[in-house]
């Protein structure tokens, strides 16, 4: 049964671990029309309302970047999809686009 129970936590821990992808890459745009528009290579993205806390702190860290010249990744959830994307998923985002898949962290690099 403890070994059941152990292989079933991997099977699942190894499949939530590639339910999401990152996209890297220096900030190229940076802007809001009242929602954080950033580019990292990959298409204008709107990631997030500025009213909300995490967003002015995710405005904060891609405003540091694009003046130290940084790379950045952003993390999105897709169910499918896992790994670093940078020439597949992330391309399929779209520009100037609200992400179907949802950005749910930022990294500066």
């Amino acid at each position: 049964m403890i070994k059941f129970f152990l292989i079933l936590t991997s099977i699942l821990f190894s499949s939530m671990s590639n339910s999401n992808y990152l996209c890297s890459g220096k900030v190229i745009h940076l802007g809001s029309d009242g929602r954080l528009a950033v580019s990292n290579g990959f298409g204008v993205h709107k990631l997030c309302l500025l009213t909300d806390d995490k967003c002015k702190f995710w405005a904060s860290l891609l405003t540091t970047a694009k003046i130290a010249d940084k790379s950045v990744s952003i993390y999105y959830s897709h169910p499918s999809i896992g790994g670093n994307q940078n020439h597949s998923a992330c391309q399929n985002i779209g520009d100037w686009v609200i992400p179907s898949d949802t950005p749910y962290y930022v990294q500066l690099n």
